[in-house]
């Protein structure tokens, strides 16, 4: 018998027992049966998403109780099917950049490589889409990583719009306005 982890471990073994025990499902029908868990602390229902009426949903309700979804297996796997097809369509592929001396995941069907100016090797969208890729590598310490800090914040590819975080061997800038994201993350490595 296979559980979800956690606090649910027992509440999930338990109601499975109780639909053979005391509802006389076979033990396929107990497994697949729809499951809720509540646990003293946070104080609220768990159910699974879609698969208890409404009619008992208002009644746990109008009883003071707090209900929340939780998805089934099936259902997790679906929406992880929708989000990994964004992923297969972008073609992602590990690049390694030579002359910027990186290898990074690069969404090849989106932005193919243009040009290197130290330190960046660029790269532009494939189609209208408007995609690009800057690669930063250039040699130096802590100084020369703040001083990129610095400079980054003035580029026109990162708005000022956005959280800024910065620690002592790496940074992420996210900037964004009316008509651009980007995730500038820059990290200091062997130096």
């Amino acid at each position: 018998l296979g559980t979800p982890g956690g606090s649910t471990i027992i509440t999930s073994v338990l109601q499975t027992i109780l639909n053979v025990h005391e509802f006389g499902m076979t033990m396929q029908e107990a497994v697949d049966a729809p499951r809720f868990h509540h646990q003293w602390l946070p104080d609220r229902i768990r159910m699974e998403v879609d698969l208890f009426s409404e009619d008992l949903k208002q009644q746990l309700e109008a009883n003071g109780y707090d209900i929340t979804g939780i998805l089934t297996t099936t259902q997790r796997a679906e929406i992880l099917k929708k989000y990994n097809s964004i992923f297969d369509g972008l073609g992602l592929e590990v690049v390694r950049d030579d002359a910027a001396v990186i290898e990074i995941k690069l969404p090849t069907l989106e932005v193919a490589f243009e040009k290197y100016e130290s330190p960046f090797a660029q790269y532009k969208s494939v189609d209208d889409t408007g995609a690009r890729v800057l690669l930063v590598s250039q040699p130096g310490d802590q100084n020369t990583l703040y001083s990129l800090y610095d400079t980054m914040q003035t580029l026109e590819a990162v708005p000022l719009d956005g959280p800024r975080e910065r620690k002592n061997n790496s940074f992420v800038l996210i900037g964004e306005n009316a008509t651009m994201v980007s995730e500038t993350p820059i990290s200091l490595a062997n130096g």
